[in-house]
């Protein structure tokens, strides 16, 4: 139903309803399959290509809705479900909806906007415990777990060093538009905040807990 304009926001609202079940482990081929045949229809009428922006500003009521669903399909997703990820065969699939709430991330409306950002901080805080080296966490990380591109089911090392700098590369991206995000002009400064993550709008700060976080 999905590729079916009429039923496409309907359809996304179960499928997010169906990853926000609580069967973690249970049953993580049937969800890779889903997620990997979602994207592959997604792909066929909403491409990375497309100008996200544009749908949104100009597009219907639906299409913004869509987007909004869209958003929290990936992210209740991968929190809930990403031990499905932890085979390297299935990183390209993960860093294509990754790239899709890279694009939803630079949309002009606050509770998207909320949406995104809750789920970078879950990411980012996962990647500074397994690859503290890389991103910038503590020395006293692990190098395994789930979504960690580069390291298989068991531990061991895989061929997902390309995939791990592919990663990097889209952060890189995602502290570049969060540097160019500022207030409205003649909003109020406003300190945003999600779970231990604060973003003050006006100074562009942001902290975890009391630790500061460089956006560089």
């Amino acid at each position: 139903f999905l590729p079916a304009t009429q039923f496409q926001c309907i359809t996304l609202e179960c499928l997010s309803e169906v990853v926000n079940i609580p069967v973690k482990g249970t049953y993580n081929d049937q969800y890779f399959a889903m997620y990997n045949a979602f994207c592959q229809q997604l792909d066929s009428f909403l491409p990375l290509s497309t100008d996200f922006e544009g749908v949104f500003r100009n597009g219907s009521e639906d299409a913004r809705t869509f987007l909004h669903h869209l958003a929290l399909f990936f992210s209740n997703l991968f929190r809930r479900h990403n031990d499905i990820f932890d085979k390297t065969e299935t990183h390209q699939v993960l860093l294509m909806g990754l790239e899709y709430l890279v694009h939803l991330s630079k949309l002009d409306e606050r509770e998207l906007f909320k949406i995104c950002v809750d789920f970078w901080n879950f990411l980012s805080s996962m990647l500074f415990q397994q690859e503290p080296s890389r991103f910038g966490g503590s020395s006293g990380g692990s190098s395994s777990g789930p979504l960690m591109l580069g390291s298989s089911a068991t531990g061991k090392d895989a061929s997902g060093g390309g995939d791990m700098d592919a990663l990097a590369e889209l952060l890189a991206r995602l502290r570049a538009l969060l540097r160019r995000v500022t207030p409205a002009e003649g909003a109020h400064d406003e300190v945003l905040s999600f779970a231990d993550l604060t973003m003050d709008t006006a100074s562009r700060e942001v902290h975890r807990g009391q630790r500061a976080i460089e956006l560089t």
